[in-house]
């Protein structure tokens, strides 16, 4: 082989082998930024459906039907430990 091919090869190769590492580099960026981002958003929605049951919550217990709900989810769970059905 010339001398020529050779450097031309081996260039080639090592060109090749720099752009893949690139590549590599770049997906490995683009999928800590996504995790970054996920976690940002997941806290944001776990924020929102505790300021959802909270209302809810709220809003049970300023309209003194707490008392109401707390025997139906207890005459519940009795039927369920007990293995009651609930229709007929």
């Amino acid at each position: 082989m010339s001398d020529l091919i050779l450097r031309t090869a081996t260039r080639s190769r090592i060109e090749r082998h720099a752009a893949v590492q690139r590549l590599v580099e770049y997906a490995h960026r683009a999928v800590e930024r996504f995790q970054r981002e996920q976690t940002g958003q997941d806290m944001v929605e776990y924020a929102g459906v505790l300021l959802v049951v909270s209302v809810i919550i709220a809003l049970i217990a300023a309209s003194g039907a707490w008392s109401t709900l707390s025997s139906a989810i207890s005459t519940l769970i009795s039927d369920v430990t007990s293995g009651k059905s609930g229709k007929g």
